[in-house]
């Protein structure tokens, strides 16, 4: 049974990395694709992308800040007036700056709360009561690091795992109305945004990865979807991630020793070059 075909899915930060992998993957299974994002060059590209890979795809785009709550409202009532009713709201906009923690400003933290947790909340209150009409599904897109907070992501995590706060108390109210909901949590996944972060990450936070399998965004989007059909809540992709949150469940002592020795090796590191 294939869910997706024939359904309108609208797909936040759509233009690149997980958004983009979901959005060619729901195309080809059949979807009706509503992408949206804040650069109309890099939707245009994408929507091309997509068309050449399915040529009898259907595909929008729209040019939106999901931090911006009356803009989504507004776009809202568009997509469903133009478009059709959404079945699937996929949230992948998100943004990430590692970092210290004392070294954080006002204005990083917030961004990533308005972007990653704010962002996430407008559109799916935006789109609700379309949702509750076609018993939709919601997905949003946390992070293995709103699992497990890292040295370097603190203003990350609080936005991440403000995410899986909201899906899970979110997944109990809309249970009653039919509408699902999923918080998916990758670990590194090979997007723009992780490029852009190895710039910006304390040595502590760089060594904690080092040795950490990058995913490819196809194959997250692939767990997803699989996810999804599957009812799942809490969605993961690959072994480490399920090795990962399975430790911190029911040992955590031995994932936080690793950790605690891995950032005092690195720190020991930068001090003896320094």
């Amino acid at each position: 049974m294939n869910p997706f075909r024939g359904s309108l899915a609208c797909v936040t930060g759509g233009s690149s990395g997980i958004g983009l992998a979901l959005a060619r993957q729901l195309a080809g299974l059949g979807a009706h694709i509503v992408l949206i994002g804040r650069t109309p060059d890099r939707l245009a590209a994408a929507k091309v992308e997509i068309m050449s890979l399915v040529p009898n795809a259907v595909v929008w785009t729209v040019q939106l800040d999901v931090t911006n709550q009356t803009a989504v409202r507004e776009a809202a009532a568009r997509i469903e007036a133009e478009y059709g009713t959404p079945r699937f709201l996929f949230n992948c906009a998100g943004d990430a700056l590692p970092g210290r923690f004392d070294r954080y400003t006002r204005e990083d933290l917030h961004r990533m709360i308005a972007v990653n947790l704010e962002g996430t909340w407008n559109m799916t209150q935006a789109l609700l009561d379309a949702l509750r009409r076609s018993r939709g599904h919601v997905v949003n897109v946390s992070s293995l690091a709103g699992l497990v907070g890292t040295t370097g992501y603190t203003a990350y995590a609080a936005s991440k795992f403000a995410v899986v706060g909201f899906s899970e108390a979110l997944r109990s109210e809309l249970a009653v109305d039919g509408v699902r909901v999923s918080v998916l949590c990758p670990g590194d996944t090979d997007t723009p945004q992780l490029a852009a972060e190895q710039a910006h990450k304390p040595p502590e936070t760089a060594a904690l990865s080092a040795g950490a399998r990058i995913l490819p965004p196809d194959r997250v989007a692939k767990a997803c979807l699989r996810g999804v059909r599957r009812g799942r809540f809490v969605i993961l992709a690959g072994g480490e991630a399920q090795l990962i949150v399975w430790l911190k469940r029911f040992a955590p002592w031995i994932l936080f020793s690793w950790m605690d020795r891995v950032v005092l090796r690195a720190r020991r590191g930068t001090r003896s070059t320094s």
